[in-house]
């Protein structure tokens, strides 16, 4: 029977937690709220009976600790601490710094209210209630967090709003490193938990500006750019659903204690110079029991060395060939970001949608750069050849696969996916599914079809996902290849 206390439970993500948290009436559920009337006539109404409710606020510590001895005196341990409670300025929510250069006063309020709330608010919380947490069986701490917090992302995104919501919440994922570091030894996860955009009365666009509207929308295309599935705030009940997937799953030995991850656990970015070692890596990881490279490269374990670096002269030459887009899902570890899965996207065909994603890779430097990987290729091949592969084998991969299995001409714009893995230690976590997606999202925004060659164990995923077999092609005995597409609506002439 878990037990579960929850700040900031009155409304929002808050009470989507004890709503859902309390659906299941083996739990105990406590929510921690500023008003305990309005909470409880609104649990009423619901007809959710099975949650306590204490009234606190984060920020007086006194209240807290009453709360707190209440609460162990009537449950006993406490088994996961969710501390929600949070505040998202009104001033400086649309606003950056330089705008109060002649209001110094202004920010210098803001900022102070910002961190008073969401970093000593969070302090005294898990102050108030780490006796409780430590007597729990389950132990875990988790903090509502933002991608607003995380230097990377702000630096990635140039995003210049919301500073003392950023800077406060930068705070909040140092206070939980600071408390992992302390109580990690005894067992307790602290975790930080982005929820993503989560549509809530905290910034409501009709009491927007037309200046303010402007910025926002700024956002919203740059995070579309930067994470082109997102498809705009979720509602607090599906944001709480999958914080609390990620909760119930997290632990110590995940290597996360003391850090901050999205709701998802992992998040899609396009690929970098710098990643493709690692991306090679993760291939030859993900291709050692695929059924195409068990019978085309043999000698893939006594040589791994040489399978590893022939993805990796294929992702260079990918990286800085035109209509090629490759797209990573990382995620953030206790030592840094580390990439989960990866994915390789041709964009086919000569229209305008094409033409803007082909102009990726089509100045001079980038075809000098594949001028020279291609003599470096051959260079290598000759003093360095691959003794992981069979030639025979290849030879005749070559031979069949020269009347490509897919029937490209009868659709002359097109997205195909030239490769999909996913770290063999990281599978069954939706990260392929996700990065499908997204080419399924490009996609129906340009309204083509979508297509890809597969094996038999990639067909199985690529079916559930709405893909249909459209040609086959057996390469030797045991490997065939599989021709598939998804088909996109195209919209309704006017």
């Amino acid at each position: 029977m878990p037990s579960y206390v929850v700040t900031g439970a009155s409304k929002g993500l808050g009470y989507a937690f004890v709503k859902q948290l309390a659906s299941d009436p083996a739990n105990t559920v406590v929510g921690i709220v500023r008003d305990i009337v309005a909470t409880e006539k609104k649990l009423k109404e619901d007809g959710i009976k099975n949650v306590k409710v204490y009234k606190a606020d984060i920020t007086d510590l006194p209240a807290l600790k009453t709360a707190a001895a209440d609460i162990q005196a009537t449950v006993g341990g406490i088994d996961y601490l969710i501390a929600n409670a949070a505040f998202v300025s009104g001033v400086t929510s649309l606003r950056n710094l330089s705008d109060f250069t002649e209001s110094p006063e202004v920010l210098h309020k803001d900022l102070m209210d910002s961190f008073s709330i969401n970093v000593v608010g969070l302090v005294n919380t898990v102050n108030a209630f780490i006796g409780g947490v430590r007597k729990g069986q389950i132990k875990k701490v988790i903090a509502i967090t933002s991608g607003m917090g995380d230097i990377g992302f702000v630096n990635e995104l140039e995003l210049d709003i919301a500073p003392s919501y950023a800077i406060s919440k930068a705070g909040v994922n140092m206070a939980l490193a600071k408390y992992s570091a302390i109580y990690k030894q005894e067992g307790i996860l602290f975790l930080g938990i982005c929820p993503g955009s989560v549509n809530t009365d905290a910034l409501n666009a009709s009491n927007l500006d037309e200046e303010d509207l402007k910025r926002l929308q700024v956002v919203g295309a740059k995070t579309i750019a930067y994470s082109p599935h997102f498809k705009g705030p979720a509602s607090a009940e599906d944001a709480a659903k999958r914080v609390l997937a990620i909760v119930e799953k997290s632990k110590l030995e995940d290597g996360k204690a003391g850090t901050a991850v999205s709701q998802t656990g992992v998040r899609l970015r396009p690929a970098r110079a710098q990643d493709l070692p690692d991306i090679a890596g993760l291939i030859a990881q993900a291709m050692l029991e695929d059924e195409l490279y068990t019978w085309l490269c043999p000698g893939r374990y006594e040589h791994y060395a040489d399978f590893r670096n022939a993805f990796l002269r294929r992702l260079k030459k990918r990286f800085v060939t035109v209509g090629y887009v490759m797209v990573v899902a990382v995620e953030h570890s206790g030592d840094g970001e580390k990439i989960r899965g990866y994915s390789v996207w041709e964009r086919l065909g000569a229209g305008a949608d094409a033409e803007q994603w082909q102009r990726k890779n089509n100045g001079w430097l980038h075809a000098l750069e594949r001028k020279l990987l291609d003599i470096e290729d051959r260079y290598l091949s000759l003093v360095s050849p691959d003794r992981s592969v069979d030639l025979s084998s290849l030879q005749q991969y070559k031979k069949s696969t020269a009347v490509a299995t897919f029937p490209f001409p009868a659709f002359p714009e097109l997205w195909y996916l030239g490769q999909l893995a996913v770290d063999p230690a990281h599978q069954r976590r939706g990260i392929g599914r996700q990065l499908v997606e997204w080419g399924l999202q490009q996609a129906q925004r340009e309204h083509v079809c979508v297509g890809l060659e597969a094996g038999s164990k990639g067909a199985g995923l690529y079916e559930k996902i709405g893909f249909q077999l459209v040609n086959t092609k057996e390469l030797t005995q045991g490997v065939t290849i599989r021709a598939m597409l998804y088909t996109i609506s195209l919209p309704m002439a006017a």
